[in-house]
């Protein structure tokens, strides 16, 4: 057995939106949308990659968004954060608009 390939032993409840991914050895944030899904970044934490796919998920769909953490504060999220999800939100949009 692989122990590089191994998921972390953390212990989370199921979160939607996420999982870990053994080829970067982080946490994936993913997002359906029409049909497909539009990878949203890669995550060392994976509330972080959950709060990321919140923040995705309510600019698509906005307050009918099924959330991970509903009622909770966003993320505090960095400028390369902001940037990427205005750039996840376009590629949303065109995947979703074909």
């Amino acid at each position: 057995m692989n122990l590089m390939h191994e998921k972390p032993a953390v212990k989370t409840k199921r979160l939607r939106g996420i999982a870990w991914h053994a080829g970067h050895k982080k946490w994936v944030a993913k997002l359906h949308a029409n049909g497909r899904y539009v990878t949203l970044g890669y995550y060392d934490d994976p509330e972080r990659a959950a709060r990321i796919y919140d923040c995705a998920s309510k600019l698509l769909r906005g307050p009918d968004a099924v959330l991970n953490f509903d009622g909770l504060p966003p993320v505090d999220m960095t400028s390369a954060d902001i940037r990427d999800l205005l750039v996840i939100r376009k590629v949303i949009r065109a995947k979703v608009c074909q």
